[in-house]
């Protein structure tokens, strides 16, 4: 922007503040919004809840595929998500392995961390305040006192959803939805408890002994 000449009309200096504060105003609300959103994610350590997750793949037929489990999660990198039946299967990381358990299949593949390989909505609350703004385009939908609703767009175009919206009341996650161009991915949350202290061996998996093991890194 041309430097302001103070001795100029002062219409101009006006005009000047105003297209200012039109720029400017927009990227505020951003920045405001992504602190927000990390000040909610930064105050769960840990976290223990049932989920409840609905894929629809065509908004006019409804929901397709329904699942339910239960997780527990504790900063940074120690999860353990486990699906029900039909389609059960367990996915534990301890932060410096992790286990991928398909019951179906009997089988068992082991990796060494990767935070990629832990395809849940939980790991967004050991992002930092860098990543998000890094990797989304944060806004704050209308928020109450007991409701914060946020709408992430990612700021890649080879990302796998083209929306992601975060919903909490009172301060704790409720709900978590991916939008896609062809499907629709909504986690609700139940009977959740936070910041508390699990103990550690809850995040290694114990192999089964009539599991195939399938280790992908070097032994």
């Amino acid at each position: 922007m041309t430097k302001i000449n103070f001795l100029q009309n002062i219409r101009v200096v006006v005009i000047e503040a105003a297209m200012i504060v039109l720029v400017c105003a927009p990227t505020y609300a951003k920045n405001l919004a992504s602190s927000k959103l990390y000040e909610l994610l930064g105050e769960t350590n840990s976290i223990s809840a049932s989920f409840h997750q609905k894929i629809s793949y065509d908004l006019n037929k409804g929901v397709a595929e329904q699942f339910r489990g239960d997780f527990l999660f504790l900063k940074p990198n120690y999860l353990r998500w486990v699906i029900e039946p039909p389609a059960a299967q367990e996915i534990f990381s301890n932060g410096d392995k992790v286990w991928i358990h398909d019951l179906e299949l009997e089988q068992v593949v082991v990796h060494d961390f990767n935070s990629d390989l832990l395809a849940t909505p939980i790991m967004l609350f050991s992002s930092s305040l860098e990543e998000i703004n890094v990797t989304y385009s944060v806004t704050e939908q209308k928020a109450t006192k007991q409701l914060q609703h946020f709408i992430l767009k990612p700021k890649s175009h080879s990302s796998l959803f083209t929306r992601l919206e975060l919903v909490f009341f009172e301060r704790v996650i409720s709900q978590i939805i991916f939008f896609s161009d062809d499907q629709i991915n909504a986690f609700s949350f139940s009977n959740t408890e936070t910041n508390f202290s699990p103990a550690l061996d809850l995040f290694t998996f114990d192999l089964p002994k009539t599991a195939e093991v399938l280790y992908n890194y070097e032994r």
